[in-house]
């Protein structure tokens, strides 16, 4: 465990935007395409189990393609939902037809009426990841808060994905960290301890 130091998280994710910004503009729009075609190979999904996405932003890596083919599969999809600052996140059921609304932080969400689900696997956005599987978020612990309570209740597959280029040699982390199962980018797919 590298200890905590919120001043050299906040290096780490001033870096680690930066590199993905970059990496964003080096793959283009067809990254997105290549995520879903890995993940949908590498990821053991039983039949119908429940997958929460995440609807991308800035200049994350786009998942949009993934959650189109997950539907085809018949698996239901759900994007994730702020209830709080320091609370886990809930889960709204997600399809193409479903009109979006704006959500906290500018970010849009299935709306109230949508049913709630609890996922057996959680696709995690990142800023940056290692090969032990630690991720940086944005600073809120929101995905940690919210793995934690669901490996509480049940197994769940964490599974980080991202471009390729933000993988780093070492993540830093501490107690409240919850660690990833596989990580998937446009160029592969690994699962964490192999």
């Amino acid at each position: 465990m590298i200890p905590e130091n919120k001043d050299l998280k906040a290096q780490f994710r001033t870096a680690a935007g930066t590199r993905r910004r970059w990496a964003q503009a080096d793959t283009g729009p067809e990254a997105g395409v290549l995520l879903a075609e890995r993940f949908i190979k590498a990821i053991p999904l039983d039949a119908h189990a429940v997958v929460a996405g995440y609807w991308p932003m800035d200049t994350e890596i786009d998942t949009r393609p993934l959650l189109r083919r997950l539907v085809q599969m018949d698996h239901p999809v759900a994007l994730p939902v702020v209830v709080a600052p320091g609370r886990p996140l809930k889960f709204r059921q997600w399809t193409p037809e479903v009109r979006m609304q704006p959500g906290p932080y500018g970010i849009d969400v299935p709306p109230d009426e949508a049913e709630e689900m609890d996922p057996e696997v959680i696709v995690v956005p990142l800023l940056a990841f290692d090969r032990p599987g630690w991720r940086l978020g944005y600073g809120g612990g929101f995905y940690d808060r919210t793995l934690r309570r669901l490996r509480g209740l049940d197994q769940v597959l964490a599974v980080g994905v991202g471009y390729a280029a933000q993988r780093l040699e070492t993540v830093p982390h501490d107690d409240l960290d919850e660690p990833l199962d596989w990580i998937v980018t446009e160029e592969y797919a690994v699962e964490v301890g192999e």
